[in-house]
């Protein structure tokens, strides 16, 4: 992690897709299946599909709130 913080490496060369976990197994399949030249996935836990957090939750309520 220190040499992505330094800027050292950047995870953005390799990670292609983001989507929220409940469309882990979309996700999968993209990877598997090597559509739109994936090459990595990263599935980010307490989003929405539009990349948000769903309302109601912790983080969106602090969002708001600024």
């Amino acid at each position: 992690m220190p040499k992505v913080v330094s800027g050292e490496l950047k995870p953005s060369l390799v990670v292609t897709h983001v989507m929220p976990l409940e469309e882990a197994p979309k996700g999968f399949k993209i990877f598997n299946d090597k559509e739109d030249n994936c090459v990595k996935v990263v599935l980010r836990p307490g989003t929405t599909a539009e990349g948000r957090q769903p309302a109601g939750s912790a983080a969106y309520a602090s969002a708001v709130m600024q």
